[in-house]
């Protein structure tokens, strides 16, 4: 749903339905929340969901489309403070993804999750604030061409390198159509 959320802001404001956009995106939210597209949402991503909800509605009852401009934003900034809280309150959340993968991470893997996730947090900062300094302009072209194109461009990027990355350096491989595919690339690392 991120992903068509900018174009959906976009259109919903050029085409001066404010109201229905507001209702449209409070609905989506709310039903997300209500209806789990995993099996167990955890409290930090309720608290992301009931907040951007909260700002839906503020948007519908003020009618003011300047402020849908700031949901990239409030995206995140609950992606940053979801992975950077897991540096406090472990494990750090790659390492929680990098374990779905491969049970077995050696210390220096678990270290580079580790770095990783700090790594991700600084992304998120960064692409919130350059969301936040376009959206606080209010150039709609620019709005749309940031945060519904090159934004996904460099979280894209970002995952590609760093998974390049790490195949190469840790030749850790599971059962996966992209591990076989690394697998070719990057020989495993013989035990004698």
């Amino acid at each position: 749903m991120n992903v068509v959320m900018p174009f959906f802001i976009y259109f919903g404001i050029r085409n001066y339905r404010y109201r229905y956009l507001f209702s449209g995106l409070l609905v989506l939210y709310l039903l997300r929340l209500v209806i789990p597209l995993r099996n167990i949402i955890k409290a930090k991503q309720i608290l992301v969901f009931v907040a951007i909800g909260t700002l839906f509605g503020c948007f519908m009852i003020f009618n003011r489309f300047s402020l849908a401009l700031y949901t990239p934003v409030l995206i995140n900034l609950g992606l940053l403070s979801g992975f950077v809280s897991t540096l406090f309150i472990g494990p750090p959340v790659i390492e929680t993804f990098a374990r779905r993968h491969v049970k077995v991470l050696s210390d220096v893997e678990i270290k580079y999750c580790r770095n990783l996730t700090v790594i991700w947090s600084l992304f998120f900062l960064l692409n919130g604030s350059i969301s936040f300094t376009i959206s606080f302009t209010g150039n709609l072209e620019y709005w749309i061409i940031y945060n519904g194109i090159i934004s996904y461009i460099l979280i894209g990027l970002l995952f590609l390198i760093e998974m390049t990355y790490r195949y190469y350096r840790f030749r850790n491989y599971g059962n996966t159509f992209i591990d076989s595919f690394y697998k070719k690339i990057f020989k495993p690392y013989s035990v004698e």
